[in-house]
């Protein structure tokens, strides 16, 4: 693979295999290669590994521990040995540790801590006076959800961000924004690798974009302008050639958006200008109440007609784990772990928005059909 010639333009790299093998390229195409995550497809489905390096076979405390289950430690250790490199640095072969920490600029001493620990939760092995990545540390660099949990990608910020939670819910705040300093809207609009692997949450849209142009509120619609993640997929969609489309994001979420949009016909905009139709397509939830408002409120100020997009989750179904999980990171990104519809129409009337028609789409993605107040 490294010694193909590359073809001039840009490159979607897919590969699939025994998950250790692909390490290696992993980092080729990301650091050599400087190929974007959005432009990548690497699965590892199978990770070999050795009877001695078995789970079962080490000693310590069940997982249903509370001192397990419930210390932040293991995460907190594990993301800084994924930030320091530390990771990377023993992925293809055991390393001293005296040598890691110069490869590495950390001092002897603080690094010797950090891998004592990790040995401990099997990130690392001891391997005579090298240390090597561990079974959970092959899991962290192979998965991809699960190294996104560990990195400084948007999942590990909200969950960095955690540590603030119980003050931020009871001043009614976003954790996320009293942790780092900005909202989480914020960062993703001065972040171009961070919007672009959001692109990615938008995958379930497809299947229901082909109901919209059939909702009331898009006839006779002509000029149409499109904000969100969304935005790709929307002005993509087969018979709708005749409508003039705007796609309107800050500049660097434009930038990223350009470049996704095959039709050189399609403008990407900076700001609102005056249409038919605003589409918020998957815009609202990386914001907080406060951006909801400030950017349903602009696209009042352009247009008479509003279609909001939203995956909601029903209030009525039990979460299961994983998704009460993701329900938390909500809450801690952005002071809302979901919108219920009625939060929704709540949200755009204090923006100037009446609520027309609310239709379920199907894929737990709703549409808000609103017209503005007075119009």
């Amino acid at each position: 693979m490294t010694a193909v010639d590359w073809w001039p333009g840009s490159v979607y790299a897919w590969a699939a295999g025994e998950g250790r093998s692909l390490l290696p390229l992993r980092r080729w195409l990301a650091r050599d290669r400087g190929v974007p995550k959005s432009h990548q497809n690497v699965t590892g489905y199978w990770t070999e590994q050795p009877a001695a390096v078995s789970t079962a076979e080490v000693s310590g405390p069940a997982p249903t521990d509370p001192h397990v289950l419930l210390s932040p430690v293991p995460w907190f250790a594990s993301r800084a040995a994924l930030s320091l490199g530390l990771l990377d640095a023993v992925a293809d072969a055991p390393r001293p540790v005296g040598a890691l920490a110069d490869a590495l600029g950390i001092a002897g001493q603080t690094i010797e801590a950090l891998v004592d620990y990790l040995v401990v939760i099997e990130v690392l092995l001891r391997d005579g006076e090298a240390v090597r990545l561990g079974p959970v540390g092959e899991l962290v660099l192979d998965e991809d959800e699960l190294r996104g949990e560990h990195d400084d990608g948007l999942e590990g910020r909200a969950l960095a961000a955690l540590a603030e939670l119980g003050p931020a819910v009871g001043a009614g705040q976003s954790a996320y924004a009293r942790h780092h300093g900005r909202s989480l809207w914020a960062d993703l609009q001065d972040d171009r690798e961070l919007f672009a692997d959001q692109l990615g949450e938008a995958r379930g849209f497809p299947f229901v974009v082909r109901g919209l142009p059939a909702l009331a509120s898009w006839q006779g619609a002509r000029a149409v302008t499109v904000t969100g993640i969304g935005a790709p997929t929307l002005v993509a969609t087969e018979g709708l050639e005749e409508v003039r489309f705007t796609v309107v994001e800050p500049p660097v979420p434009a930038a990223v958006l350009r470049e996704e949009i095959a039709s050189a016909e399609v403008r990407v905009e900076h700001g609102f200008e005056r249409s038919d139709l605003v589409v918020a397509a998957l815009a609202l939830r990386y914001r907080t109440d406060d951006e909801v408002r400030a950017l349903l409120a602009q696209a009042a100020a352009s247009a008479d007609r509003l279609l909001v997009v939203e995956e909601l989750t029903d209030p009525t179904v039990v979460p299961t784990d994983h998704e009460a999980e993701h329900l938390l990171l909500r809450l801690s990104g952005t002071g809302s772990p979901t919108r219920t519809p009625e939060r929704i129409v709540a949200l755009a009337g204090d923006s100037g928005w009446d609520l027309v028609r609310h239709t379920s789409l199907g894929w737990n993605f709703e549409a808000f059909e609103l017209t503005r107040t007075g119009a």
